[in-house]
């Protein structure tokens, strides 16, 4: 006898449990079957999942070959892969909505009244460099323009393309952890 999971309901497959189904006619049960496998297949399905799979690997191997090959260093220290992934997290929030004076704020964890109105002592990297002197605050972020993942605009920074692939694979890495 097998079972099987259908919508968080484990089903028996057996001759017993589809004798409990009340179908008026077997053979509307099997044309019903029949057409559901035929739009399956008219509709390409296989083919657009394929297509699919074989793009986002074909981005993964991108991202592999593109790795950050010097951590990011604060005080000599590195970064966490958390704390990278929090700081490309406030770029990509505030997309150049800020100045670059707001975001050295956001990570030094200052909380005016104006950061607190536009929600920013809410984000996940406001205090994240708390013990941290600006001017190494400031050189974190020139590392990050100097790997090509953030670009320094006149009103605040934004995430270059790269900087946008890793953050995706960043994001989905923390999701899954938590």
């Amino acid at each position: 006898m097998e079972t099987t999971v259908v919508f968080n309901e484990e089903i028996e497959l057996s001759l017993p449990y589809f004798s409990k189904w009340n179908v008026e006619s077997h053979t509307a049960l099997f044309q019903t079957m029949e057409a559901y496998v035929a739009l399956l297949n008219e509709s390409g399905i296989h083919q657009q999942l394929d297509g699919f799979s074989s793009m986002y690997k074909q981005e993964l191997n991108q991202i592999q070959k593109e790795p950050v090959e010097v951590p990011i260093m604060v005080q000599k220290k590195p970064l966490s892969s958390l704390s990278f992934y929090k700081l490309l997290e406030l770029i990509e929030l505030l997309q150049d909505s800020q100045t670059q004076e707001v975001y050295f704020q956001v990570v030094e964890g200052q909380s005016t009244n104006s950061m607190r109105q536009k929600g920013l002592t809410n984000l996940h990297a406001h205090d994240l460099l708390n013990n941290v002197k600006r001017k190494h605050i400031i050189t974190v972020f020139d590392q990050l323009q100097h790997l090509n993942l953030i670009t320094k605009n006149s009103r605040g920074f934004t995430l270059t393309p790269k900087g946008r692939r890793i953050y995706q694979l960043l994001t989905a890495k923390h999701a899954s952890a938590s």
